[in-house]
């Protein structure tokens, strides 16, 4: 079994926590986290000896719906898609990119 908690802010987070008293396993490193996403990553250790893994998403690779529908499903077009593959800014007035 496998615990990871997703942060903001990994370094601060990190430091906060050793400063008061937790074993830090693994200090924060840069990693590819695949198809060109990058975060970091640091682990810690619980009072019980658990390990536990910290995660920041630096940034997060995005693929176009039609190239993704066609990699994944061939030529198909009429797929009812989850909203959270869908990519869209409404502050920028951006409509969703579906």
């Amino acid at each position: 079994m496998e615990l990871a908690f997703d942060v903001s802010n990994l370094e601060a987070v990190v430091g906060d926590i050793k400063a008061k008293g937790v074993e830090v396993y693994l200090p924060p490193i840069d990693i590819n986290m695949g198809s060109g996403s990058k975060g970091m990553i640091a682990y810690i250790r619980d009072p019980d000896g658990t390990i536990i893994e910290l995660v920041e998403v630096k940034t997060v690779a995005w693929i176009s719906m039609p190239a993704f529908k066609h990699r994944h499903f061939g030529n198909v077009n009429d797929l009812a898609w989850p909203h959270f593959l869908c990519h869209h800014d409404e502050d920028k007035g951006d409509k969703e990119q579906c």
